[in-house]
C-alpha cells in the first residue's frame, strides 16, 4: 500500500468537526505507518505529516509531482509562433484563501508606469482593486482574463516575462514549476515550499509587504536572455515524469524503462 501526497483534509486533523471522522483518519494513519510506503512530494509536506500524525520523518519519502517535460528546442518553436502581447508579467491565480493576486496587482499599479503590462488569468473581482488598478484596465496596462484555453495558457507562460505567484499557502508549489518548465523566470511570495521546489530559479517577495516585488518587477522588465531561459528548462527535468518515474521504481522496487 502506498499513501501518495497526504494533504489537503488529511492536514486538517485538530480542524475536523466530525468526531467519528477525525477518530478513522487518526487509525488509519497508525495502519500507514506500520504497513505502507509514506510517500510526500515535498519536504514541507513531510514535515506537516510527520507532526500531526507523529510519523517518524525518517520513514516518509520524498518524491515530487510528475510534470510533461519539453526540451527548450520544442518551446522556442513554439515562441516563434505569433503572441498577441510583447513585454508582460503573467499572473494565474483566482482570488480565494490562499490566493491573493489583488495584492499584487494594486502593487503593480503603484509602481512606475513603464513597467510591462500585467495580465491575470483568473476571477479576480473588481472590489478587490484599487482605484489605480482598476484605471490600468481602461488604459489597456492590466488585462484580465477570467478562463482561457489550455494552448492559449501555454502561449501566455512561455511568452511573458515573468511569471507571479501570489500564495500565502502551498503544499507544493505547482505554479513555479510550471514556469520553470516554460523557461520562464518566477516572482514568488516567500514561501517554504516554494524555496524547496524553487532549484534556485525563483525570485522572493512579501505579501506581507507587497511594494516589496517593485525591484523584481523592474529585473524582469525585459525577456530574460535565452540562455538563462534554457537553463530553467533544464534543471526543470528534475520534474519530468521520466525522473520522478525512476524515484518510484526505486522505492517500490520494480524496473521501468
Amino acid at each position: 500500500m502506498i499513501l501518495l501526497n497526504p494533504g489537503g483534509n488529511l492536514l486538517r486533523k485538530t480542524h475536523s468537526k466530525n468526531k467519528v471522522a477525525r477518530a478513522i483518519r487518526n487509525e488509519s494513519f497508525k495502519l500507514v505507518e506500520s504497513n505502507s510506503k509514506i510517500v510526500c512530494n515535498s519536504k514541507f509536506t513531510a514535515k506537516r505529516v510527520s507532526q500531526i500524525y507523529d510519523i517518524p520523518i525518517n520513514k516518509i519519502s520524498i518524491i515530487p509531482n510528475g510534470f510533461n517535460w519539453q526540451s527548450f528546442e520544442s518551446i522556442e518553436n513554439k515562441r516563434k509562433l505569433q503572441s498577441l502581447y510583447t513585454d508582460y508579467y503573467l499572473m494565474v491565480s483566482g482570488l480565494r484563501g490562499n490566493k491573493r493576486p489583488d495584492l499584487v496587482i494594486n502593487a503593480w499599479a503603484n509602481c512606475i508606469k513603464t513597467l510591462p503590462k500585467l495580465i491575470v488569468v483568473g476571477k479576480i473581482p473588481m472590489k478587490s482593486l484599487s482605484e489605480s488598478a482598476v484605471k490600468q484596465i481602461s488604459n489597456g496596462r492590466l488585462i484580465l482574463k477570467e478562463i482561457v484555453s489550455e494552448p492559449d495558457l501555454e502561449n501566455l507562460r512561455i511568452n511573458s516575462n515573468a511569471m507571479i505567484f501570489a500564495s500565502s499557502y502551498e503544499g507544493f508549489g505547482r505554479p513555479v514549476i510550471e514556469a520553470l518548465l516554460s523557461g520562464v523566470p518566477s516572482i514568488a511570495n516567500d514561501l517554504e515550499v516554494f524555496k524547496e521546489i524553487s532549484l534556485d530559479c525563483v525570485d522572493f517577495f512579501s505579501l506581507s509587504d507587497p511594494m516589496s516585488i517593485e525591484p523584481l518587477l523592474l529585473k524582469y522588465s525585459e525577456k530574460i536572455d535565452k540562455n538563462i531561459s534554457q537553463l530553467l528548462v533544464e534543471k526543470a527535468e528534475n520534474y519530468s515524469y521520466k525522473s520522478t518515474g525512476r524515484q518510484w521504481s526505486s522505492i517500490l522496487d520494480v524496473h521501468i524503462d
